[in-house]
């Protein structure tokens, strides 16, 4: 019995020993293949070429060769050269650093100012249409004492279509910026097609578009923050009239009482 278990050890060790010969020859194979698939990389570089370009050889040559080689080669050089890409995208971005981010700020506030023009326009006109329109505070008109009801008419109809021009304002700036924002996503993608092709050029797009998206993105959250503000204002304004200011001198005998309560 003794016997039959030292051969059966001996067995296991020597297969182990196998395994482990073979695993260290893997991964030095691995290390090799690694350092190759650089050079290769960094010579089609030179090129102005990618792994695309072996790709493509290679799928022609494997036609000619068992199915079970090209389900192994195909994959590995399709992920090779999608890395290779990335990194092309990533070196090219570097190269117009200045000019990227540059118009990436510039695009930023336009789409913002866009953004808020459309919004408190809308908020405007839906005020405005109210059967007691709601006015900006900037608009509201200040009662005047002994005012014949006529005058503070023509005062109240004058503060509407000082609001009426406001959003004729804020409809024309938003079409501005939203030109401007629209200009410089195509000044890019000109200088990106000029600069790279291909796979190359697809990828740096990506990169454009997702920086666009996450600037558009930070510009919404900021945005509900002030929507918050307009809906309180509204909530606050009540059903009255636009006469929402008391005249001047009133206001300053306010102030005086409180400065006099507070001595």
């Amino acid at each position: 019995m003794s016997g039959s278990r030292s051969k059966s050890g001996e067995n296991s060790e020597k297969i182990l020993t196998e395994i482990s010969g073979k695993m260290t020859m893997l991964i030095s194979k691995i290390d090799v293949m690694a350092g190759a698939f650089q050079e290769i990389g960094t010579l089609l570089r030179t090129q102005g070429k990618t792994f695309e370009n072996i790709f493509d050889i290679t799928k022609k040559t494997s036609e000619n060769k068992s199915p079970q080689d090209g389900q192994i080669a195909l994959p590995l050089l399709r992920e090779m050269n999608d890395i290779q890409a990335d990194i092309e995208a990533s070196r090219q971005k570097e190269l117009i650093a200045t000019l990227w981010n540059r118009s990436l700020n510039e695009r930023k506030q336009s789409f913002w100012n866009m953004m808020r023009c459309k919004y408190i326009s809308m908020i405007y006109q839906e005020w405005r249409s109210k059967e007691n329109p709601i006015l900006p505070e900037k608009f509201l008109i200040r009662e005047i004492e002994g005012e014949c009801q006529q005058e503070t008419e023509i005062r109240a109809n004058l503060a509407l279509s000082r609001l009426d021009a406001e959003i004729s304002l804020l409809r024309t700036r938003m079409q501005r910026y939203e030109e401007k924002f629209n200009s410089i996503d195509t000044a890019m993608i000109t200088e990106i097609s000029e600069k790279t092709s291909g796979q190359i050029e697809e990828k740096l797009q990506g990169l454009w578009k997702q920086a666009t998206k996450r600037e558009e993105e930070k510009s919404a959250t900021i945005w509900l923050k002030q929507d918050e503000w307009f809906q309180n204002y509204e909530a606050s304004y009540g059903d009255k009239s636009i006469l929402k200011l008391k005249p001047k001198y009133l206001t300053k005998e306010k102030n005086k009482e409180k400065k006099t309560k507070v001595l």
